[in-house]
Protein backbone atom coordinates (compact mmCIF):
# COMPACT_ATOMS: atom_id res chain seq x y z
CA UNK A 1 0.00 0.00 0.00
CA UNK A 2 1.19 3.49 -0.82
CA UNK A 3 -0.13 6.99 -0.16
CA UNK A 4 -2.30 8.25 -3.01
CA UNK A 5 -0.01 11.31 -3.32
CA UNK A 6 2.65 8.95 -4.66
CA UNK A 7 0.50 7.59 -7.48
CA UNK A 8 -0.70 8.73 -10.89
CA UNK A 9 -3.48 7.29 -13.08
CA UNK A 10 -2.46 4.51 -15.46
CA UNK A 11 -3.84 5.24 -18.95
CA UNK A 12 -6.13 2.53 -20.29
CA UNK A 13 -3.86 2.12 -23.31
CA UNK A 14 -0.95 0.92 -21.14
CA UNK A 15 -0.43 -2.40 -19.38
CA UNK A 16 0.73 -2.53 -15.76
CA UNK A 17 4.13 -3.75 -16.96
CA UNK A 18 4.42 -0.76 -19.32
CA UNK A 19 3.32 1.59 -16.58
CA UNK A 20 5.94 0.18 -14.21
CA UNK A 21 8.65 0.76 -16.83
CA UNK A 22 7.95 4.48 -17.20
CA UNK A 23 8.53 6.51 -13.99
CA UNK A 24 12.23 6.17 -13.22
CA UNK A 25 13.64 6.37 -16.74
CA UNK A 26 11.27 8.93 -18.27
CA UNK A 27 11.45 11.21 -15.23
CA UNK A 28 15.26 11.04 -15.29
CA UNK A 29 15.47 11.91 -18.99
CA UNK A 30 12.74 14.57 -18.70
CA UNK A 31 14.47 16.35 -15.83
CA UNK A 32 17.87 16.07 -17.48
CA UNK A 33 16.82 17.43 -20.86
CA UNK A 34 13.80 19.63 -20.17
CA UNK A 35 14.21 20.94 -16.63
CA UNK A 36 18.01 21.21 -16.47
CA UNK A 37 19.34 21.47 -20.03
CA UNK A 38 16.29 23.40 -21.32
CA UNK A 39 16.46 21.81 -24.77
CA UNK A 40 15.17 23.95 -27.63
CA UNK A 41 13.73 23.03 -31.02
CA UNK A 42 16.42 22.64 -33.66
CA UNK A 43 19.23 21.86 -31.22
CA UNK A 44 21.35 18.73 -31.51
CA UNK A 45 21.19 16.39 -28.51
CA UNK A 46 23.74 13.62 -27.90
CA UNK A 47 22.26 10.72 -25.91
CA UNK A 48 24.67 8.10 -24.66
CA UNK A 49 23.60 4.44 -24.19
CA UNK A 50 20.50 4.21 -26.37
CA UNK A 51 19.82 0.67 -25.17
CA UNK A 52 19.28 1.76 -21.58
CA UNK A 53 15.84 2.74 -20.37
CA UNK A 54 16.96 6.34 -19.79
CA UNK A 55 18.56 6.46 -23.23
CA UNK A 56 15.42 5.12 -24.89
CA UNK A 57 13.35 7.75 -23.09
CA UNK A 58 15.76 10.60 -23.82
CA UNK A 59 15.75 9.96 -27.58
CA UNK A 60 11.98 10.32 -27.66
CA UNK A 61 11.80 13.33 -25.35
CA UNK A 62 14.36 15.21 -27.43
CA UNK A 63 12.43 14.39 -30.62
CA UNK A 64 9.18 15.45 -28.91
CA UNK A 65 10.78 18.90 -28.52
CA UNK A 66 11.84 18.90 -32.20
CA UNK A 67 15.54 18.39 -31.55
CA UNK A 68 17.98 16.44 -33.69
CA UNK A 69 19.22 13.35 -31.85
CA UNK A 70 22.54 11.54 -32.04
CA UNK A 71 22.90 8.43 -29.93
CA UNK A 72 25.29 5.54 -29.27
CA UNK A 73 24.75 1.84 -28.69
CA UNK A 74 26.88 -1.29 -28.38
CA UNK A 75 25.50 -3.40 -31.23
CA UNK A 76 24.05 -3.02 -34.71
CA UNK A 77 20.73 -4.37 -33.43
CA UNK A 78 20.51 -1.66 -30.77
CA UNK A 79 21.53 0.95 -33.34
CA UNK A 80 18.63 -0.12 -35.55
CA UNK A 81 16.19 0.05 -32.62
CA UNK A 82 17.46 3.52 -31.69
CA UNK A 83 16.62 4.70 -35.19
CA UNK A 84 13.12 3.25 -34.81
CA UNK A 85 12.67 5.41 -31.72
CA UNK A 86 13.58 8.52 -33.70
CA UNK A 87 17.36 8.94 -33.55
CA UNK A 88 18.66 10.91 -36.53
CA UNK A 89 22.10 9.34 -36.19
CA UNK A 90 22.90 6.16 -34.22
CA UNK A 91 26.50 5.02 -33.80
CA UNK A 92 27.80 1.58 -32.82
CA UNK A 93 30.53 2.62 -30.40
CA UNK A 94 32.21 -0.80 -30.58
CA UNK A 95 33.09 -0.25 -34.24
CA UNK A 96 33.04 3.54 -34.71
CA UNK A 97 34.32 6.58 -32.80
CA UNK A 98 31.31 8.73 -31.97
CA UNK A 99 33.28 12.00 -31.65
CA UNK A 100 34.08 12.44 -35.37
CA UNK A 101 30.61 11.16 -36.21
CA UNK A 102 29.02 13.87 -34.06
CA UNK A 103 31.31 16.51 -35.52
CA UNK A 104 30.51 15.40 -39.05
CA UNK A 105 26.76 15.45 -38.39
CA UNK A 106 26.94 18.98 -36.93
CA UNK A 107 29.33 20.42 -39.55
CA UNK A 108 32.10 20.65 -36.97
CA UNK A 109 30.13 22.52 -34.30
CA UNK A 110 29.39 19.68 -31.88
CA UNK A 111 26.25 18.82 -29.90
CA UNK A 112 24.32 21.53 -28.05
CA UNK A 113 23.24 19.18 -25.27
CA UNK A 114 24.55 15.83 -24.00
CA UNK A 115 22.90 13.37 -21.63
CA UNK A 116 25.62 11.06 -20.28
CA UNK A 117 25.33 8.00 -18.04
CA UNK A 118 28.46 5.89 -18.64
CA UNK A 119 31.29 7.91 -17.13
CA UNK A 120 35.02 7.44 -17.60
CA UNK A 121 36.28 7.68 -21.16
CA UNK A 122 32.75 8.09 -22.54
CA UNK A 123 32.23 11.19 -20.40
CA UNK A 124 35.56 12.65 -21.49
CA UNK A 125 34.86 11.99 -25.17
CA UNK A 126 31.34 13.36 -24.81
CA UNK A 127 32.82 16.72 -23.84
CA UNK A 128 35.06 16.56 -26.92
CA UNK A 129 31.91 16.09 -29.02
CA UNK A 130 30.12 19.12 -27.58
CA UNK A 131 29.80 22.62 -28.98
CA UNK A 132 30.94 25.80 -27.21
CA UNK A 133 28.33 27.06 -24.71
CA UNK A 134 26.65 23.63 -24.66
CA UNK A 135 25.03 21.83 -21.72
CA UNK A 136 26.13 18.50 -20.25
CA UNK A 137 23.85 16.61 -17.84
CA UNK A 138 25.26 13.47 -16.19
CA UNK A 139 22.59 11.04 -14.97
CA UNK A 140 24.77 8.09 -13.97
CA UNK A 141 28.15 6.40 -14.03
CA UNK A 142 27.55 2.85 -15.24
CA UNK A 143 31.28 2.21 -15.67
CA UNK A 144 31.97 3.24 -12.06
CA UNK A 145 35.00 5.12 -13.36
CA UNK A 146 36.41 8.15 -11.52
CA UNK A 147 36.09 11.50 -13.25
CA UNK A 148 39.08 12.54 -15.32
CA UNK A 149 41.36 14.86 -13.30
CA UNK A 150 41.08 17.54 -16.00
CA UNK A 151 37.28 17.32 -16.30
CA UNK A 152 36.65 20.90 -15.19
CA UNK A 153 39.34 22.22 -17.52
CA UNK A 154 37.80 20.37 -20.46
CA UNK A 155 34.39 21.81 -19.65
CA UNK A 156 35.84 25.27 -19.14
CA UNK A 157 37.63 25.21 -22.48
CA UNK A 158 34.21 25.06 -24.16
CA UNK A 159 32.34 27.18 -21.58
CA UNK A 160 30.01 24.22 -21.04
CA UNK A 161 27.31 24.14 -18.40
CA UNK A 162 27.64 20.97 -16.31
CA UNK A 163 25.12 19.33 -13.99
CA UNK A 164 24.73 15.97 -12.26
CA UNK A 165 21.13 14.87 -11.85
CA UNK A 166 19.89 12.94 -8.79
CA UNK A 167 16.38 11.48 -8.86
CA UNK A 168 16.19 11.07 -5.02
CA UNK A 169 17.00 14.78 -4.67
CA UNK A 170 14.28 15.64 -7.18
CA UNK A 171 11.74 13.61 -5.18
CA UNK A 172 12.75 15.32 -1.93
CA UNK A 173 12.40 18.74 -3.58
CA UNK A 174 8.82 17.96 -4.66
CA UNK A 175 6.94 18.53 -7.90
CA UNK A 176 7.96 15.21 -9.45
CA UNK A 177 4.46 13.75 -9.46
CA UNK A 178 3.10 16.56 -11.65
CA UNK A 179 5.83 15.85 -14.17
CA UNK A 180 5.13 12.12 -14.00
CA UNK A 181 1.41 12.66 -14.61
CA UNK A 182 2.27 14.68 -17.72
CA UNK A 183 4.67 11.99 -18.98
CA UNK A 184 2.13 9.24 -18.30
CA UNK A 185 -0.45 11.16 -20.31
CA UNK A 186 1.95 11.57 -23.24
CA UNK A 187 2.70 7.83 -23.11
CA UNK A 188 -1.00 7.02 -22.98
CA UNK A 189 -1.53 9.16 -26.08
CA UNK A 190 1.32 7.39 -27.90
CA UNK A 191 3.40 10.59 -28.16
CA UNK A 192 6.05 8.89 -26.03
CA UNK A 193 6.47 5.12 -26.02
CA UNK A 194 7.98 2.87 -23.40
CA UNK A 195 9.56 -0.44 -24.32
CA UNK A 196 9.53 -3.46 -22.02
CA UNK A 197 12.29 -5.65 -23.38
CA UNK A 198 11.34 -8.60 -21.15
CA UNK A 199 9.28 -9.39 -18.08
CA UNK A 200 10.53 -11.88 -15.49
CA UNK A 201 8.54 -13.50 -12.67
CA UNK A 202 9.89 -12.38 -9.31
CA UNK A 203 11.21 -15.87 -8.57
CA UNK A 204 13.56 -15.48 -11.57
CA UNK A 205 15.15 -12.28 -10.29
CA UNK A 206 18.65 -13.79 -10.61
CA UNK A 207 18.06 -14.53 -14.30
CA UNK A 208 16.83 -10.97 -14.76
CA UNK A 209 20.02 -9.63 -13.18
CA UNK A 210 22.17 -11.83 -15.41
CA UNK A 211 20.28 -10.61 -18.49
CA UNK A 212 20.90 -7.03 -17.42
CA UNK A 213 24.56 -7.61 -16.61
CA UNK A 214 25.09 -9.19 -20.04
CA UNK A 215 23.77 -5.93 -21.55
CA UNK A 216 21.31 -7.78 -23.74
CA UNK A 217 18.32 -5.51 -23.14
CA UNK A 218 17.00 -2.54 -25.08
CA UNK A 219 14.60 -0.59 -22.92
CA UNK A 220 13.34 -1.83 -19.56
CA UNK A 221 13.19 -5.13 -17.69
CA UNK A 222 10.22 -5.69 -15.39
CA UNK A 223 9.85 -8.06 -12.45
CA UNK A 224 6.30 -9.33 -12.03
CA UNK A 225 5.25 -10.47 -8.51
Amino acid sequence: AVHRAGTVPLPETLSFEEGASIPNVFLTAWYALVKLAHIQAGETVLVQAAGSGVGMAAIQIAKHFDCKVITTAGSDDKVAKARQFGADLAINYTTDDFVPAVMGFTDGRGANVCQECVGGEVLTKSIDAMAPLSRLVVVGNASQSPDAPDLLRRLGNKNCMFCRFSMPSAFRAGGVMDELAMIMELCGQGKLKTLVDRSFPLKEVAACHRYLEDRQQFGKLVLVP
